[in-house]
């Protein structure tokens, strides 16, 4: 699944310290699940959730295989999903996988070759994630002890999608410190964090080739309390 923010390239470096940090038999929880790319290599028990309605209604009918992709989107079935407010697994599906760059209601993207080859990652991915609790929720709204939580929240300095208010990083910090003051195991996928946070791992930063020069991102970072 082609996902804004998606981790699936740096799953080999993030998985085994996620591992190295549970202890035995305890819950795994994703507060901002999204793609799925790391809790799908990640053993139970493990939760996910999302603030988005409609992608927690996708993947729960993916994984238990009731969702029917259409054979073709037109623009005029993506303008009406993305503009009628209506919370459904097509919402979704559309939103994601015909809309430029994986970016939920960027834009019309007609190629359906590569829209089809991505949805069909996503059935693959869904089968490596059956057994799993999955549930729309704000992070800040949901609980828990002793649970190993691994956060990756919107970046900061990063665009957010359409009509999803702005993601307050300071109040993140401080919930972040509040689960960890609960018994909580907790570690963040940033750039960048406050002193507070102990850098546990740094990942390569990967190359583009843009129509100039070559770009080098910022390195991946993993960081705990």
């Amino acid at each position: 699944m082609t996902y804004q923010g998606s981790k699936e390239k740096y799953a080999k470096h993030i998985v085994p310290i996620l591992n190295r940090f549970r202890t035995p038999h305890q819950t795994y929880w994703e507060p901002f699940f999204g793609s799925g790319s790391i809790m799908q290599h990640m053993g139970p028990p493990r939760i996910g959730t999302d603030i988005m309605e409609d992608l927690i209604m996708l993947w729960k009918d993916v994984i238990n295989d009731t969702f029917i992709e259409p054979s073709y989107v037109t623009k005029e079935m993506y303008d009406n999903e993305m503009s009628n407010g209506v919370h459904s697994s097509m919402r979704a599906y559309i939103g994601f996988f015909w809309s430029f760059s994986g970016m939920f209601n960027k834009g019309y993207s007609p190629e359906f070759f590569r829209k089809s080859h991505s949805f069909h990652k996503m059935r693959l991915r869904a089968v490596r994630l059956r057994g799993s609790t999955l549930c729309t929720a704000d992070y800040r709204a949901v609980g828990g002890r002793g649970v190993l939580i691994y956060a990756d929240p919107p970046y900061r300095g990063t665009t957010t999608y359409r009509g999803v208010e702005p993601f307050d990083h300071e109040e993140f910090y401080k919930w972040c410190q509040m689960k960890a003051e609960a018994g909580n195991t907790v570690i963040v996928s940033e750039y960048e964090m406050p002193k507070e946070f102990k850098l546990i791992l740094e990942m390569p930063a990967t190359t583009s080739l843009g129509t100039s020069k070559r770009e080098k991102s910022k390195p991946e970072r993993l960081y705990t309390l």
